[in-house]
């Protein structure tokens, strides 16, 4: 159109009017279009540089998180680590991680896509993302493992390490939540320690004559993991003599004053924890005081028990105990005891107990008790008394037993009560 009435323009000179308005839009035009293209510009810009440089993860709390509010240094996360702060210390050794592995961490920037996809969170709380599963870990609860990307396209801060078998290992600075690959699988947790402990008494306490017997009971219990290689162990002193003790299907082993007991199951022979047993175990030692030991002697027996540190492969004693008798040699034959009188005897009182019994003799049933009887069959009735007591019980009158109903569709066969009496009146 602008350019007809510019051709136009020298046969008819009033059309000036309408260039100046057309010139005028077309400048307006040129302008927007110009603003249009810085606007697309720009667009296209930040567009390029979300997708190099994707959102960094925001640091607000969460009661989802690991630590609380994360750690601003990995020193902070070693000194969490060493407090064991909120069981962190607890979460990352379930992983086979020490604090001492954190000191030595990097610091790395991951996106929540990187490895293919295949890192996974660990935090505090379900929100039923895709692929989220449960983990347990002792001592500390339980804890969601889902997709790190659930989240979105984000580039987090973490502390880059790994485990003892070689797995990446990560624990983000915002939250302190794990990040591990999805499938890894983490280390069965390690067997607790033993921790073993022994109880001694012994019986009589105090002073012994030579040729008394002396009891000893040992208790013994594992509050801790199995104990390989377990035994308990008694050292007699000179002046006892073994008599005989009582130590069910354990293995008895006697090498000089050394008595040894141990558990008769290859090939650790282990003492499991007897917090599972519910009891402790307990063996019984009887000891004869020598005749030959002085007046005043102290005869002190020592025992212990031991199993061997799986870690250093020694053997490790645990809780020695020491109980003492002292002999008494007595210089004139002590008095006789004055005899006890002899106990009223005691009243004989006779125990009655009563059994009932059917059976069904038509139908050859030994113990018709609720089965179904036809008419014509023959039922007989037992009752039989027997005394439990010493004493004896004459002229007793059973409790009556109840025929009314019985005999509204039944006789009753009066020659079959042998020596006993029916009373038709009760």
């Amino acid at each position: 159109m602008f350019r007809k009435i510019l051709s136009n323009l020298p046969f008819n000179p009033s059309l000036i009017t309408q260039v100046s308005f057309y010139a005028k839009r077309l400048q307006k035009e040129s302008a927007v279009r110009r603003v249009g293209l810085i606007f697309i510009s720009l667009t296209m810009v930040v567009q390029l540089i979300a997708v190099i440089s994707p959102a960094e993860a925001s640091n607000q709390c969460s009661s989802n998180d690991v630590l609380r509010c994360g750690f601003r240094s990995k020193q902070e996360a070693v000194q969490k680590c060493n407090a064991n702060t909120q069981g962190f210390r607890t979460i990352v050794e379930r992983f086979g991680v020490t604090c001492a592995t954190i000191a030595g961490a990097n610091t790395v920037t991951l996106n929540s896509y990187a490895s293919n996809n295949k890192l996974y969170s660990m935090g505090r709380n379900p929100y039923n993302k895709p692929g989220e599963f449960v983990f347990d870990i002792a001592g500390a609860g339980r804890y969601y493992f889902r997709p790190l990307s659930s989240w979105g396209n984000v580039n987090y801060k973490m502390l880059d390490m790994r485990t003892p078998d070689g797995a990446p290992f990560r624990i983000m600075y915002d939250c302190g939540n794990i990040v591990v690959e999805r499938d890894y699988q983490p280390p069965a947790p390690p067997e607790p320690p033993s921790k073993l402990k022994l109880a001694k008494v012994n019986n009589p306490k105090g002073t012994v004559k030579p040729g008394d017997v002396i009891e000893y009971t040992l208790a013994f219990s594992n509050t801790g993991g199995n104990a390989a290689f377990f035994s308990v162990n008694d050292i007699l002193p000179t002046g006892l003599t073994y008599v005989s003790s009582s130590y069910g299907n354990w293995i008895f082993e006697k090498n000089g004053q050394h008595l040894k007991w141990y558990n008769n199951t290859p090939p650790y022979y282990t003492f499991g924890n007897t917090d599972a047993f519910g009891t402790p175990g307990f063996i019984k030692v009887k000891v004869r005081v020598n005749a030959d030991n002085p007046n005043g002697k102290v005869l002190c027996n020592n025992a212990w028990v031991e199993d061997v540190n799986p870690a250093t492969k020694k053997v490790q004693k645990w809780s020695n105990q020491k109980v003492c008798n002292t002999v008494h040699v007595p210089t004139k034959p002590e008095p006789e005891p004055e005899p006890e009188p002899e106990p009223e005897p005691e009243e004989k009182e006779p125990v009655l107990a009563i059994e009932k019994k059917a059976s069904n003799i038509t139908q050859n049933i030994d113990d018709a008790n609720g089965t179904t009887a036809k008419p014509g069959d023959v039922i007989e009735y037992s009752l039989e008394t027997s005394n439990f007591g010493d004493g004896e019980k004459k002229d007793h009158i059973l409790e009556p037993e109840k025929l009314s109903d019985v005999l509204e569709y039944a006789d009753l066969d009066l020659n079959s009560l042998g020596d006993g009496v029916f009373d038709t009146d009760s």
